[in-house]
C-alpha cells in the first residue's frame, strides 16, 4: 500500500494521506458499522478520479488486494461508503456549484456539494433543488443512492432529476451521459442506469440537475388519528383525488416517540399524516381545503368511501322505497288492491316515480362518487331483470302490470347509475303514459268481468271490448319497445347509454387552478 501511496501522491494533484486522524474520520458513517480504510484520497477533479482508478487497477492486476470506495457526506444508514482499502473522499476540493442556469431551470455540480448548500447558492435566482432526503446529504451520494425524500410525490427523486452526468468507469475511462434537455428518448438510459447503482458501476464526479422556482407561497398542515389504518385510506384517497401535494409523510406512534425524545417536543404520539402545499397563495388555499374536504369525509374505517359516498347511498335507499326497487318492492303489488284509476294516475305516473325523479335532481352529487352510481347500477339491474321475471307468472292482471312497472322503474335505475339523467327523465314521461293506459285498460277489463281479476278466466274479449283491446295493444307496443312508439326510443337509449359507458370510470376531480411558479420569496403557514 505504501508504494501504491507514493504513486498516487505523484500523479494526483489532490492530497493522499494515511494519518491516523484522517483514517479515523472516515471509519464509520451513521450507521452502527465500523470499519477503518488503509488510505484516504481527495481527488480535486475528474482527471484525478480517472488517474486514481487506472493506478488503482493497475496494482490489482499486478496482485494487490486493493479497491475505491467513493465516499461523500457520510449520512448512510447501511455502512455502504465504509472499506478497508482506499477511500476518495469528494466533500473536501470537489464541492463546487460549477453553472447556475436559471432560464434553462438547470444547475451543474459537482459531487461534494451539499443539498442545504446548494439551495442557499440558488435562493438568489428564486430557484431551489427539490429532493430532500436529509440535511446533511451531498448530491453525489443522493445520485449514488438513488435518494428520494418527502418532496418525491410531486417533485420525483434523484432519477427524475439528474438530467445529466459525467462518470468515472471502472477503468478509468470518463463517460458523459444523459443531456440537458428534458426530453430525450433516443438509446440507453445510462443517466438512469447508474443514479442509485452506489458506485458499483462507476464513480459519479458531476452532475447536471433539474431546479424548480421556489413557490410563492408553502403551507404545511399535520393531521392525526387514531390508528394506521386510517391514516393509509386518509392518504390514499387524498392522492387519489389529484390534489397537488408537495410534501407527504407517515409517521406511527413509535417514530413520533422518537421525534420527541430526539428534539425534545411534545408532539401527541399517535399516527401522524405531514403535509406541505406549494403554488400561489389562492392555489395553497385550495389544495388545503380540499384535503381537509377530503379527510372530514373520512367515515368508513379501511375503505375510501367518504361522508358524500354514504350520503348518496342512503339517500338512494329512500328512493329505492319510493321507487319499488329490489329489495324494497313488495309495497307496490301489494298496493293494488285501491280502484284502478288511482293505480293509473298514481302507482304507475307519478308517486313511484318520485325516487327516479330526485336522484336525477341530485345528479351533481352523485356524479361525485363512483361508488354510489356503481351501487344505483347494480340494483337498477337486478330489478328490472328480476322483476321482469316475477311478472311473468303473476295471474292477477293489475299484478302483471304492476310487477311490469317495477320493471321498468329499473331500467329508469338503469340510466341512472350510467349518469344518464335526462333519458332515466324522458323513461319515465313515456312510460307513464302508457303504463297509464295500461292500468286504465285493465280496470276496463275487471269492470267487464264483473270484477275478476284472474286471467286465466279471460279469453276472447276483444270481440267484446274492441277499443280496450285496441288500446290495451298500443299501451302493450309501446312497452315491449316497438319501434315508432315511444317506449322504444327512452328504453333503446338507455341500452345505448349502458352500451356506451366506460368499463372504468375516471373519478370525479375537485377543480383547483394552477400553482404558481412565479420566483418571489416565499412564506410559511401553518394550518391548524
Amino acid at each position: 500500500m505504501s508504494a501504491l501511496k507514493e504513486v498516487l501522491a505523484s500523479h494526483l494533484s489532490g492530497d493522499v494521506t494515511d494519518a491516523t486522524s484522517e483514517i479515523q474520520k472516515y471509519s464509520h458513517d451513521t450507521s452502527i458499522f465500523e470499519m477503518a480504510p488503509s488510505l484516504v484520497v481527495y481527488p480535486k477533479d475528474t482527471k484525478d478520479v480517472s488517474t486514481l482508478v487506472k493506478e488503482v487497477r493497475r496494482a490489482k492486476e499486478s496482485g494487490e488486494d486493493v479497491s475505491v470506495t467513493a465516499r461523500a457526506g457520510g449520512t448512510c444508514m447501511s455502512g455502504g461508503p465504509l472499506t478497508r482499502s482506499i477511500v476518495a473522499v469528494f466533500t473536501k476540493y470537489m464541492n463546487k456549484v460549477l453553472e447556475v442556469r436559471g432560464d434553462d431551470l438547470i444547475v451543474r455540480v459537482q459531487p461534494g456539494v451539499h443539498r442545504v448548500a446548494l439551495n442557499e447558492k440558488l435562493a438568489s435566482s428564486g430557484l431551489f433543488f427539490s429532493v430532500d432526503p436529509g440535511a446533511g446529504a451531498t448530491l453525489g451520494g443522493m445520485a449514488a443512492t438513488g435518494a428520494a425524500g418527502t418532496t418525491t410525490v410531486r417533485y420525483g427523486s434523484m432519477r427524475d432529476n439528474v438530467l445529466a452526468l459525467t462518470a468515472v468507469m471502472a477503468d478509468g475511462t470518463v463517460i458523459r451521459t444523459g443531456r440537458e434537455t428534458r426530453k430525450l428518448s433516443a438509446g440507453y438510459d445510462l443517466t438512469r442506469l447508474l443514479v442509485g447503482s452506489e458506485g458499483t458501476l462507476a464513480v459519479i464526479t458531476e452532475l447536471t440537475l433539474r431546479v424548480f422556482g421556489i413557490p410563492e407561497k408553502m403551507a404545511a398542515a399535520i393531521v392525526r388519528f387514531d390508528n394506521l389504518s386510517d391514516g393509509v385510506t386518509a392518504a390514499t384517497a387524498i392522492v387519489r383525488s389529484g390534489i397537488s401535494i408537495a410534501r407527504c409523510e407517515f409517521l406511527d406512534a413509535k417514530c413520533i416517540k422518537n421525534v420527541n425524545a430526539h428534539d425534545g417536543l411534545n408532539l401527541a404520539e399517535v399516527p401522524t399524516l405531514f403535509f406541505e402545499f406549494h403554488g400561489s397563495p389562492q392555489g395553497v388555499a385550495e389544495d388545503a381545503a380540499s384535503v381537509k374536504d377530503v379527510l372530514v369525509q373520512q367515515v368508513l374505517p379501511g375503505t375510501d368511501w367518504n361522508l358524500l359516498t354514504v350520503a348518496c347511498i342512503c339517500l338512494f335507499i329512500g328512493a329505492m322505497g319510493k321507487s319499488a326497487q329490489f329489495p324494497l318492492h313488495v309495497c307496490l303489488p301489494d298496493s293494488m288492491e285501491g280502484p284502478t284509476p288511482i293505480s293509473a294516475l298514481i302507482h304507475a305516473a307519478t308517486m313511484v316515480t318520485a325516487g327516479i325523479f330526485m336522484v336525477s335532481r341530485m345528479s351533481p352529487l352523485f356524479e361525485l362518487t363512483d361508488t354510489a352510481l356503481s351501487f344505483v347500477l347494480i340494483i337498477g339491474s337486478i330489478t328490472a331483470l328480476f322483476m321482469g321475471f316475477l311478472g311473468i307468472v303473476q295471474n292477477d292482471i293489475k299484478r302483471v302490470v304492476a310487477y311490469s312497472t317495477l320493471s321498468q322503474l329499473g331500467y329508469m335505475t338503469v340510466a341512472l347509475g350510467v349518469s344518464a339523467y335526462p333519458i332515466a327523465v324522458f323513461h319515465l314521461m313515456t312510460h307513464a303514459f302508457f303504463k297509464a293506459l295500461l292500468f286504465l285498460g285493465a280496470g276496463s277489463v275487471i269492470m267487464g268481468m264483473h270484477h275478476d281479476q284472474d286471467m286465466r278466466n279471460m279469453g276472447g274479449l276483444w270481440k267484446y271490448m274492441p277499443i280496450t283491446w285496441l288500446t290495451s295493444l298500443l299501451g302493450s307496443l309501446a312497452l315491449i319497445g316497438t319501434p315508432f312508439f315511444s317506449g322504444f326510443y327512452s328504453k333503446d337509449s338507455i341500452r345505448s347509454a349502458k352500451s356506451a359507458m366506460s368499463p372504468a370510470r375516471p373519478r370525479s376531480r375537485r377543480p383547483r387552478s394552477k400553482s404558481s411558479t412565479s420566483r418571489r420569496k416565499k412564506t410559511r403557514t401553518r394550518l391548524s
